[in-house]
């Protein structure tokens, strides 16, 4: 199941990160990706899917630099030190607790923002505003409950997401929301992201679940 939150924790010490990533991981919101190797960053489509970054003590400039260059435009938090870009500076020593605390905060914040945008085939989602926008800027309106499925559906990285766990994920646990309410909104969402809502390329249908395919659009 795909956590709702995800943090890039970057360093020059593999043992720092991971004992800062356990602390994150033992949270059951959030899942981590590491990055220690100057110059070697997650591509695009991995980026949009990451909520915050997380700058240790003798973190490579560099790849702040290439997150910046591969468009990312999350919060940016660092750890005793002051880099150019950092949305946020925590003075050492910090308590691990305090730094999720404010991870999360910084999160909520970026997640809330009127630009922030999720690429799902060859549109642009704006979960704040509920609009998904073509690459002709022809715009279209959203449910709250269309918004979670397809944030959901991205957060897997294309993999295949069951039923039952969407079901759960979007509604909750509830005895009057059946399969067949989830199968009503994945139509109604294909009736606007797709060219043949009857032949599906973006969202796809798979044994017991659905998942997104071609994610990131070209601009």
């Amino acid at each position: 199941m795909p956590r709702s939150s995800s943090v890039l924790i970057l360093g020059s010490d593999p043992q720092e990160i991971e004992a800062l990533a356990a602390q994150f991981e033992s949270e059951m919101e959030f899942e981590t990706a590491h990055l220690s190797d100057p110059g070697l960053m997650p591509n695009k489509a991995d980026l949009e899917r990451i909520d915050a970054a997380l700058v240790l003590p003798n973190a490579n400039e560099d790849n702040l630099k290439l997150l910046r260059e591969q468009e990312y435009r999350g919060p940016m938090i660092g750890l005793g030190i002051d880099f150019e870009g950092l949305t946020e500076r925590l003075d050492l020593p910090v308590k691990a607790n305090f730094v999720v605390q404010r991870v999360k905060a910084h999160i909520r914040n970026f997640q809330s923002r009127s630009d922030m945008s999720l690429s799902i085939g060859f549109f642009k989602l704006y979960p704040a505003s509920r609009s998904l926008i073509s690459l002709k800027g022809d715009v279209q309106k959203l449910t709250d409950k269309e918004v979670e499925i397809l944030r959901y559906l991205h957060r897997a990285r294309g993999e295949i997401v069951p039923r039952e766990e969407l079901l759960t994920h979007v509604w909750g646990y509830h005895e009057s929301v059946t399969t067949h309410t989830l199968e009503t909104h994945i139509y109604r969402i294909r009736q606007k992201i797709e060219t043949d809502a009857d032949s599906a390329n973006i969202l796809v249908t798979e044994q017991g679940g659905y998942r997104l395919a071609g994610l990131v659009a070209e601009n």
